[in-house]
C-alpha cells in the first residue's frame, strides 16, 4: 500500500485556494491544478508499505503525535520545483521552523520504514506544469504571490492524517486510514 502522512487543509482555506487556482487558470492552460480536496502538506511520504507495517506505523504515530503542540501555517510563498528552467511542480508554502522540527521528529521515528530524502519544507503542490516558458511561469508565480499577500492564507495545524494513495488514470485518489490530533496551544 502506498502511504503518506500529511497535514489536512481546513475547508475555509480550501475555499481560498480554489479561488487561487481559478484565478491562475485564467492566465495559463499549461498548469494542471490539484483538485482542492486533494490539497495537503506532506509531513512524510512512506511509499509502498506491506499491510503488516501499517499497524506499526499507526502505533508510532499514536504515541508521538499527541505530544506535539499545535502550530500555525501561513502560506506566503510560491515557487516551482525543481527550478525555473525545468518547472514541473507549482507549490505554495512558507519557511516554518515548527513544521521542520515536527517533520524531522516524525522522520526520525519512521525512518525504519523509509529514509528521509529531503530536508522538510512546509509546502503543498497546487499544480503540475506542462511545457511552459520562463516568462509564463514567472507571471504565474507573481500572480500567486500577489494573491497570497492579499488573502493572508493562515491556519492552525491541529492534527495529521495517514493516507493511502492510489495513482489512477484520472488522477490521484487519497483514502484516509487514520488521523492523529496534536495537543497544546497554537504556537506562532
Amino acid at each position: 500500500m502506498r502511504i503518506f502522512l500529511s497535514i489536512d487543509i481546513p475547508d475555509e482555506v480550501k475555499a481560498q485556494l480554489a479561488n487561487l487556482e481559478k484565478n491562475l487558470g485564467q492566465y495559463s492552460k499549461n498548469v494542471r491544478f490539484t483538485p482542492v480536496n486533494n490539497l495537503h502538506i506532506t509531513v512524510k511520504f512512506l511509499s509502498e508499505q506491506p499491510d503488516f507495517a501499517i499497524g506499526k506505523i499507526k502505533n508510532i504515530l499514536a504515541e508521538q503525535i499527541p505530544t506535539t503542540c499545535l502550530f500555525s501555517v501561513h502560506l506566503n510563498k510560491c515557487g516551482v520545483f525543481p527550478n525555473l528552467n525545468n518547472a514541473r511542480v507549482l507549490w505554495i508554502g512558507e519557511d516554518n521552523n515548527n513544521f521542520v522540527q515536527f517533520a524531522e521528529s516524525v522522520n526520525k521515528n519512521l525512518n525504519i520504514f523509509r529514509m528521509q530524502e529531503n530536508k522538510p519544507f512546509c509546502h503543498m503542490t497546487i499544480g503540475r506544469i506542462k511545457k511552459i516558458g520562463k516568462i509564463e511561469i514567472l507571471d504565474i508565480i507573481r500572480r500567486c504571490k500577489a494573491f497570497l499577500e492579499e488573502e493572508r492564507v493562515i491556519f492552525s495545524v491541529t492534527g495529521v492524517s495517514l493516507y493511502k494513495s492510489e495513482l489512477l488514470r484520472e488522477g490521484a485518489k487519497y483514502t484516509k486510514i487514520d488521523e492523529f490530533k496534536l495537543k497544546g496551544e497554537v504556537d506562532g
